[in-house]
């Protein structure tokens, strides 16, 4: 059987569906898609160029560009990574607390607990 797709489409729900619904003999018959099939799968191809990257705007390509070349790029950045370190280093501060204040009530409360087992 000779399959015309392309490698990028093998996923594709509507390929396996065609393929398990008609169960083609192998041996003597060439599968033709259609022709709305074709167009399905090379729309499929289209957005799969853009799988991993995601499509920008052009107006987003040359705000990005224009970013990368400004001669304070880098120090804008490190502006922002400084600024991200900031607010992480005081989530971490408020994490240290709790967590010294859950030790405090486990110690105090396996105190009473053997104060009161103690006493009886």
């Amino acid at each position: 059987m000779q399959l015309l797709y392309s490698s990028s489409t093998k996923n594709n729900a509507d390929y396996h569906n065609h393929l398990n619904k008609k169960k083609l003999d192998m041996s003597s018959e060439i599968y033709q898609p259609t022709s709305e099939q074709l167009q399905r799968w090379a729309e499929l191809d289209e957005l799969d160029k853009y799988a991993s990257a995601g499509i920008m705007s052009e107006e987003e390509q040359e705000q990005r560009v224009t970013a990368y070349l400004d001669k304070n790029y880098y120090p804008n950045l490190l502006e922002k990574v400084r600024q991200k370190k900031q607010k992480v280093q005081r989530f971490l501060a408020h994490l240290e607390q709790r967590e010294q204040l859950l030790v405090a009530v486990i110690e105090r409360e396996a105190q009473a607990s053997s104060t009161t087992n103690s006493s009886h």
